[in-house]
C-alpha cells in the first residue's frame, strides 16, 4: 500500500470524524437556554430574552412543546388575574380597617386567597414552561442528529478497497 493511498485514507477518515459530529455551538445556536431566578426562569434564545408568545411561536412545530406552552400561558394569565384580584381585596381590606373591621377582615382574607391562588397558578405556569422547553430542545437536538450523519466502511475483498457512504 502505498504513502499516498494510506493518507488518502487517514484524510477521509479525519473529514468524516469532523464533519459528522455536531459542534456545541452550531447545537446550541437552536435551543433554549433556561437561566434560573427566584420565583421564575428566565429563558433564553441566541442570548436574547423570550416571552411566552415568542415562546409559543418557536413550538409550533413541536406539538407537545406546544401544547405544554399553551398550559403555561393559560395559567400564567391566571396567575395575573389572582395576583390583581388579590391586591385589590387586600387595599379594600386596608382602607376599610377602621370603619368595618368584619368587612375588613373578610376582604383581608379574599385578598390573602387570590395573591395565594396567583402564586400557585405561577408555580404551576413555570412547571409547563420548562417541561415545553425540555421537550422543544430533545425535539431540535433530535431533528440535527438526524440531518448530520455519516458512516464509513473500510473493507476488502480480492485486493484494498474502501467505500464511503454518507447520509
Amino acid at each position: 500500500m502505498s504513502i499516498r493511498w494510506k493518507l488518502s485514507c487517514v484524510f477521509v477518515c479525519i473529514w468524516l470524524a469532523a464533519s459528522g459530529q455536531p459542534t456545541y455551538n452550531a447545537l446550541a445556536q437552536d435551543t433554549i437556554i433556561t437561566k434560573r431566578g427566584f420565583l421564575s426562569n428566565t429563558y433564553l434564545l441566541d442570548g436574547k430574552r423570550l416571552t411566552l408568545e415568542v415562546m409559543e411561536f418557536f413550538m409550533e412545530g413541536h406539538p407537545s412543546a406546544h401544547n405544554q406552552i399553551k398550559v403555561a400561558q393559560t395559567t400564567d394569565q391566571l396567575s395575573i388575574v389572582g395576583y390583581g384580584f388579590g391586591s385589590i381585596f387586600l387595599l379594600g381590606g386596608m382602607l376599610l380597617n377602621d370603619a368595618n373591621p368584619g368587612l375588613s377582615r373578610d376582604l383581608f382574607f379574599y385578598g390573602g386567597v387570590g395573591m395565594g391562588s396567583g402564586l400557585i397558578f405561577q408555580i404551576i405556569s413555570n412547571n409547563y414552561q420548562k417541561n415545553a422547553v425540555f421537550l422543544y430542545n430533545e425535539g431540535i437536538k433530535s431533528q440535527y442528529q438526524k440531518k448530520s450523519s455519516a458512516s464509513l466502511f473500510l473493507g476488502t475483498r480480492n485486493g484494498q478497497a474502501v467505500v464511503l457512504v454518507r447520509f
